[in-house]
C-alpha cells in the first residue's frame, strides 16, 4: 500500500450518539478493539505497531503523516509516492500550450 508523503491519517476509536439523547457521544472502546481485532491482523498491520499507536486513541484524535506510517512500518502503508508526478499535456486541449 502507498501514501503520499504528507498525506495525513486520523485514528480516533468509535463512536456513537447516547440512546434516548441521540446528542451525547459515547466512546465505544470495545467496538474499537474489535474492530481493530478483526482487520488489522488480516491486513497485514503490526501488531507492535498497533499497540503502540492504540494507546495514543483514548479519548483523542491520532493524526499520522504517510511518512510516519512508512517509517513505523505499520503495515498501514509501507511505501512513499514520489513528491512529484509527471503531466501528460493533451495537445489543443485546454491544459496545453
Amino acid at each position: 500500500r502507498t501514501a503520499a508523503p504528507a498525506s495525513a491519517w486520523l485514528f480516533h476509536e468509535i463512536t456513537r450518539t447516547a440512546p434516548g439523547t441521540g446528542a451525547t457521544p459515547i466512546i465505544d472502546k470495545a467496538a474499537w478493539d474489535r474492530l481493530i481485532g478483526a482487520y488489522y491482523p488480516s491486513a497485514g498491520v503490526s501488531p507492535e505497531w498497533t499497540r503502540a499507536m492504540t494507546p495514543h486513541t483514548i479519548n483523542s484524535d491520532y493524526w499520522l503523516s504517510g511518512r510516519d506510517l512508512v517509517e513505523a512500518r505499520s503495515g498501514i502503508a509501507s511505501e512513499l509516492l514520489s513528491n512529484t508526478q509527471s503531466r501528460t499535456f493533451i495537445p489543443g486541449g485546454s491544459d496545453g500550450p
